[in-house]
């Protein structure tokens, strides 16, 4: 019994058809990716309400977004992947490393020739809810 009303409902869940015309009008297909937004974004004017109301003089920049830029790798990738790729390659380099916590490591590489260690860091942030940022930082 239960396998035949598995069934049935299967033939109306895998049913093919288009989008209704409201889903592609309501979703922009030719969205940039996010990683690649020009640095300088314009926005549509918006009512301000804030000290500038009372300057006289208009802001040259008015209406103007200024990219946020972080320095590291962004990914949308899922953290653990990002982790896992980040130990992959430090393995492969034959670095040394200590896990101080899922996303933070600290990674030594020995010098052949002078026989001293740099040292650098590896942390994780999350910068949105589905963007995340491998910073990368050097040790004394």
């Amino acid at each position: 019994i239960d396998n035949r009303r598995i069934m049935n409902e299967a033939k109306d869940f895998y049913l093919a058809t288009s989008p209704p015309d409201s889903f592609l009008d309501d979703h922009n297909l030719s969205r940039p990716h996010p990683e690649r937004v020009p640095f300088l974004v314009a926005e549509a004017p918006r009512p301000r309400h804030t000290l500038d109301e009372l300057n006289p003089q208009k802001s040259k920049h008015q209406g103007v977004r200024r990219a946020k830029w972080h320095l590291g790798i962004r990914s949308q990738s899922r953290p653990n992947d990002i982790m896992a790729e980040v130990c992959r390659a430090i393995k492969q380099l034959d670095y040394e490393w200590k896990v101080v916590n899922p996303y933070y490591l600290r990674v030594r590489s020995k010098n052949p020739v002078t026989s001293a260690y740099s040292k650098m860091s590896l942390q994780l942030y999350q910068v949105d809810s589905r963007t995340y940022l491998l910073d990368f930082r050097s040790i004394d």
